[in-house]
């Protein structure tokens, strides 16, 4: 089932996991993987509620985590692009073949709108160690996928200098930015600026949209080279 190790960990510093157990949502027809899949979550995160769910549209039902598996990319699409910002939940996909990704699901990945994608042959430990991962606001995604990723990136800045200005940032974007440079986590953002964890985490992805970074240790390199 869970037989291989071929995917890394993306370099993004995970923040503290809420009071809040929550639930985590496997989208998926049950089937004898899926089943297995799930009582491996119930075992691992006793805390939280696991349910397969074979109907789920664009309501979060107090969702944590979303895991797709075999769900047609342009309904994932059709789905994550018509949620609320204010119930954005960590949300990743499990394929078949990471060589073989979709390239609407590359697309979101790079826009910020999936948090992680799973292999369905990955070693059982490291799938659970990812799952944990992306419920503490971190991203997975295979290391397959973020070579293509950084090739694509240098083949555009070969073409053209991409510029990263940190102007183009909303006060509270900045603000926020200020507070990762200092390694705050997003809990403790949430509290002092009277926010919830999950507008810090929209306003963050927003930041690495702007700065055409993909993780907050390039956005505090960024903020700083431009001598904030």
């Amino acid at each position: 089932m869970f037989v291989s190790e071929t995917a890394l960990l993306d370099p993004v510093c995970p923040t503290d996991r809420s009071d809040d157990p929550g639930r985590i949502v496997i989208v998926a027809r049950p089937d004898c993987l899926v089943e297995c899949l799930a009582e491996a979550l119930r075992r691992r995160f006793q805390d939280r509620e696991v349910v397969v769910d074979d109907h789920r549209d664009t309501g979060d039902g107090g969702a944590n985590l979303i895991l797709y598996y075999r769900r047609d990319p342009v309904e994932i699409a059709r789905i994550e692009r018509a949620r609320h910002p204010a119930f954005r939940v960590s949300v990743a996909v499990i394929v078949d073949d990471a060589s073989g990704i979709h390239p609407l699901l590359e697309g979101m990945a790079r826009e910020r709108q999936i948090d992680g994608i799973l292999q369905v042959n990955m070693h059982l430990g490291v799938l659970l160690t990812s799952v944990d991962l992306l419920l503490k606001g971190g991203e997975y995604f295979p290391s397959a996928l973020l070579h293509r990723r950084e090739c694509k990136h240098e083949e555009r800045a070969t073409g053209s200098e991409i510029t990263m200005d940190c102007s183009q940032l909303t006060a509270r974007e900045t603000d926020i930015l200020q507070l990762l440079c200092k390694g705050t986590q997003n809990k403790l953002i949430a509290h002092r600026l009277h926010l919830s964890e999950n507008t810090v985490k929209t306003h963050i992805r927003s930041i690495y949209r702007k700065l055409h970074v993909t993780n907050r240790t390039a956005a505090v390199m960024s903020y700083r080279r431009e001598g904030r």
